[in-house]
């Protein structure tokens, strides 16, 4: 111990009257009881970058959860990146001997890249494989592949939906266009719930702002780059009807003109 170190009496009192957020990307309980309760939990976190401050938050996250749900709780850090995986590979200690966080890391290393569907067995496979590798070289690869394998092998539609949304929700925003993107070019109504409530949001707000950049937005998305004189026609547009009529055609159409054919 340091010769000048000293012993200061702090406050008993451990609870937060001004607390910290904390708000990990998706917790998953599970339930194997009848009773309702969780036997465990897995706390899913998705890291792009490193980030020193998750070294003190999340034994948070797992104390927490613990204490909420009387459980144990599980940690698993999502890494897109091969050198921001070996980082996250740490065991933080938690102050009493012996006692650690082991961070559960999954990174490019552990999942298998899937670029051919007719090779998936397990339709759990390609997603995790679009999970972790979407925002890699292959992405679209593997995002074709996930879409392809699930139409195969779920037949139920809301599941492929829900699977979807969990892969859509954990990407960046240019992984998430580009997984729009597949989905409305496979079919003239968006597939996952995350893109009908994009489309949805537009024709419950009454006005036509929101349609406007929706439009925008998935023009952007579908790779249909339209010049100044149409982007202030839908600009200026104020007319709901005209600019759905837009919207619908920008889902399937293989050109701007195709768009705003008159």
């Amino acid at each position: 111990m340091s010769p000048h170190a000293e012993f200061r009496l702090e406050s008993a009192d451990l609870s937060e009257f001004d607390p910290t957020e904390y708000r990990a990307d998706r917790v998953v309980g599970v339930y194997a009881d009848a009773d309702g309760h969780p036997g465990c939990g897995v706390i899913v976190e998705s890291q792009r970058r490193y980030d020193e401050g998750k070294f003190w938050s999340w034994p948070a996250y797992v104390a927490n959860f613990r204490a909420r749900k009387r459980c144990e709780g599980y940690l698993v850090v999502l890494c897109y990146d091969e050198k921001v995986a070996e980082r996250c590979r740490v065991r933080i200690p938690l102050g009493n001997p012996g006692s650690y966080l082991y961070v559960l890391v999954v990174g490019p290393k552990e999942i298998p890249l899937i670029t051919d569907p007719d090779e998936v067995q397990d339709p759990l496979d390609a997603v995790l494989s679009t999970l972790v590798h979407a925002a890699g070289p292959h992405g679209r690869d593997v995002a074709e592949a996930m879409i392809d394998a699930l139409a195969r092998l779920v037949p139920d539609g809301d599941q492929r939906k829900t699977d979807i949304d969990n892969v859509t929700a954990l990407q960046s925003d240019a992984v998430r266009n580009m997984l729009e993107e597949l989905m409305v070019t496979r079919d003239t109504e968006p597939k996952t719930q995350l893109f009908k409530d994009w489309k949805d949001e537009g024709k419950g707000e009454g006005d036509a702002e929101a349609s406007r950049r929706h439009l925008l937005a998935l023009l952007d998305a579908r790779g249909l780059r339209i010049d100044d004189a149409r982007r202030e026609a839908v600009n200026d547009c104020v007319d709901p009807e005209r600019l759905e009529t837009w919207f619908q055609r920008a889902l399937t159409a293989s050109s701007v003109d195709e768009v705003f054919a008159e």
